[in-house]
């Protein structure tokens, strides 16, 4: 080895060949930090593609919340109708559609009724409660104060 290395500064002052040597290992530590910088550059770009992934996923999540509330509060609603419209008539066929269908079976059977048809478990279009109870919650008035 000490044969190749002193051949490739044959001729060379040996200020010179320290030049060189010198500026072989400045242009060594440039390529080692190009390729650090690469690979840094290469890792930021994955931590940040993943961080874009986890808030993808969050924001997809709020977005299922938000239906899921929008449809729980629709059903709350109609819950509430109809259980005003079995307190009004005493029809609780529409209530019967919210229900489990055994709690409906038991009620059926001791009051000797039939189970409600799906006809009888619709609320008459246009009926209105005359007086509204229990308002549905939602994240708008769930702090207001009860009239």
């Amino acid at each position: 080895m000490k044969l190749a290395f002193s051949s490739l500064f044959a001729g060379m002052s040996e200020d010179a060949a320290n030049k060189q040597v010198a500026t072989t290992v400045l242009e060594a530590k440039k390529t080692l930090q190009e390729a650090n910088n690469k690979k840094l550059a290469t890792s930021t770009v994955s931590i940040l593609t993943a961080a874009q992934e986890v808030v993808t996923g969050q924001l997809t999540l709020v977005r299922s919340l938000r239906k899921q509330e929008k449809d729980a509060t629709e059903r709350m609603r109609k819950v509430n109708l109809a259980n005003a419209y079995f307190e009004e008539t005493g029809n609780f066929g529409p209530l019967a559609a919210y229900l489990p269908s055994h709690i409906v079976q038991v009620v059926c059977r001791e009051l000797g009724v039939d189970y409600p048809t799906h006809e009888e478990q619709k609320i008459p279009d246009g009926w209105k409660p005359k007086e509204v109870k229990d308002e549905v919650v939602t994240p708008e008035n769930k702090d207001a104060p009860k009239a």
